[in-house]
């Protein structure tokens, strides 16, 4: 039995009885000869059964199964590293990708709206440069790779196509980390050379009036000692067809902006340090990044409670602190609030 055969059959094992009847036709399938990529397309054609691809409207199944494709083009898992690793890279690959296929279909939105399909782009180059030079004296082969995840309203309206659009843009924006130029393909080399990115969006508050997303991308460099995350909100005006904005939230003359701050940098203290940010950052520094955070809506979590000022992890603190929330209601923000606004 081949190395790529007995590691198909570590991932089945591991993943339980229940798919025993796979793991046989694994067997019987896939000679010695046959690739680590063959093996996975038998693997992928069991989790899309097991996924449910009947519950897929039928005009989006050919986006699923053209995600797949492009998903098994860019596995990379080494036939050199020993059975149990290789079975690690295979289960890790298999694992995530069957997570995705059960939750193809969100029922995030409102009963009797717009159902969600989550696309997706899979990409694969092997490492260059310094990065490459690097590998080759370890001896060990390294590869870039770009992950997206995002979803898609599966509506003919105007109105949620223009959504379509702009949240594809976003996702490519973060993943090129502010390279993306209208026109370009989804992925460019100099966008992951010596990285790992991986870009996912959660879908939050769904109204009629504002769409709300959670972007993440989790990009590891080559050798750092642990990945970077940036994480945005993306706050969409359906009607108007465009992202929220201060303007839209709060009166232009209340001073929101100090208003903000100063329930910020209360809560901060509380969560952080009583003498933060003087305890963290040179004098002035820390209050200034405050005072960006809480007045871009790109940190703005917005629900029918409330406001959420949301801090990244990285963003005021160090790196093992985490992320930070400061939660203000609509009704304790009344005083500056635009006049008509409703979420």
């Amino acid at each position: 039995m081949s190395l790529e055969v007995e590691a198909a059959g570590l991932i089945v094992q591991r993943l339980g009885a229940g798919n025993v009847a796979a793991s046989a036709a694994t067997r019987n399938t896939f000679s010695s000869s046959q690739t680590i990529r063959a093996i996975l397309r038998c693997i992928v054609a069991v989790s899309l059964a097991r996924s449910d691809l009947l519950r897929i409207p039928t005009e989006a199944r050919a986006t699923v199964r053209q995600n797949e494709r492009d998903w098994l083009c860019s596995i990379e898992c080494p036939a050199n590293v020993g059975r149990e690793a290789l079975g690690d890279c295979l289960e890790l690959s298999w694992d995530k990708r069957v997570r995705l296929l059960q939750t193809a279909i969100s029922s995030a939105s409102l009963p009797g709206r717009v159902p969600f399909l989550w696309n997706s782009v899979h990409f694969t180059q092997p490492d260059t440069g310094d990065e490459a030079s690097s590998d080759a004296e370890r001896g060990v082969p390294r590869y870039s790779t770009l992950d997206a995840e995002w979803p898609q309203a599966l509506s003919s309206d105007p109105d949620w196509q223009a959504w379509n659009r702009a949240i594809e843009l976003e996702a490519r924006d973060l993943a090129s980390q502010g390279q993306a130029q209208p026109g370009y393909p989804w992925a460019k080399s100099d966008w992951m050379d010596g990285m790992d990115n991986d870009v996912s969006v959660t879908l939050g508050n769904i109204t009629p009036v504002v769409v709300s997303a959670s972007f993440q991308n989790l990009c590891y460099g080559h050798g750092a000692a642990h990945p970077n995350y940036t994480k945005l909100q993306f706050n969409w005006l359906l009607r108007q067809r465009r992202e929220l904005s201060a303007g839209d939230v709060f009166r232009a003359d209340s001073g929101w902006q100090k208003f903000l701050y100063v329930r910020a940098m209360d809560a901060l203290k509380a969560q952080i340090d009583p003498k933060f940010p003087e305890s963290q950052w040179a004098s002035g520094y820390g209050e200034d990044l405050v005072s960006k955070i809480v007045a871009d809506p790109h940190h703005w979590i917005l629900d029918t409670a409330g406001l959420t000022l949301y801090f990244p992890q990285d963003s005021i603190s160090c790196h093992a602190c985490g992320e930070f929330k400061v939660e203000l209601s609509w009704k304790n923000l009344r005083p500056v609030l635009r006049a008509g606004f409703r979420i």
